[in-house]
């Protein structure tokens, strides 16, 4: 008995593992009708990550999947997400996708809300090794950077902007951070690989100092 065919939503970061997740499910057959991308509307960033807003219509049209961003604060995350994933709902998808490998908590988190509204949670990386999920991503040709890294972990600044590649990964490990970053000690912008039309173009700009990390600020570049 063949395996059915369903439409999804997912829970996109911009970032490596959803990117990945993303890939899988598409790969299986699956159709995806929306990304729901987290925005903070208090920089107009997209939460965790810090993907500018203004890339994100951009990655859309790219990729060739329709955005829903869920924009809010940190009072209200939760509910506008409710309200991304109801969208969502609408559009026919029967469950959301999330890129989490193995930390319970988040997991827990995404079952809870996806019961709420109906869906079912997907987690096509769960309990896989982080380390192959990172060396799949990058051997499937998909290009990312660096755009934050943590200050709990002291991850150096250095890092920003870089591409994410075998050999930076032989750097993290070196360091002794987890490289797939699972811990939050570092986040990436996927902006091109084997799902995108075109890719995302953009140019570094200054790097922005918060309480918990440090984030490459992007700005558009066209033609």
């Amino acid at each position: 008995m063949g395996i059915t065919k369903e439409k999804f939503c997912l829970s996109y970061s911009l970032g490596k593992d959803s990117t990945l997740a993303l890939n899988r499910m598409i790969e299986k057959g699956h159709r995806p009708v929306a990304l729901i991308i987290s925005v903070n509307e208090d920089y107009n960033l997209t939460w965790f990550h810090g993907v500018e807003n203004n890339f994100l219509d951009k990655v859309s049209k790219s990729l060739g999947i329709k955005i829903i961003k869920a924009v809010g604060n940190g009072k209200n995350y939760r509910e506008v997400l409710k309200d991304g994933l109801k969208e969502a709902k609408g559009l026919g998808a029967t469950s959301c996708v999330f890129g989490d490998i193995d930390i319970e908590e988040h997991k827990e988190w995404g079952n809870k809300i996806c019961e709420e509204v109906g869906l079912k949670s997907v987690y096509p990386l769960w309990q896989e090794n982080r380390e192959t999920i990172v060396k799949e991503f990058i051997n499937k040709g998909f290009k990312g950077i660096v755009k934050t890294v943590s200050k709990e972990y002291k991850v150096s600044k250095e890092f920003l902007g870089r591409d994410l590649n075998l050999e930076l990964l032989e750097e993290f490990r070196k360091i002794g951070i987890d490289l797939c970053g699972e811990n939050g000690e570092y986040h990436t912008f996927v902006y091109d690989g084997k799902l995108f039309k075109e890719p995302i173009k953009f140019k570094k700009m200054s790097i922005h100092e918060s309480e918990y990390s440090y984030s490459l600020m992007l700005g558009e570049l066209d033609g």
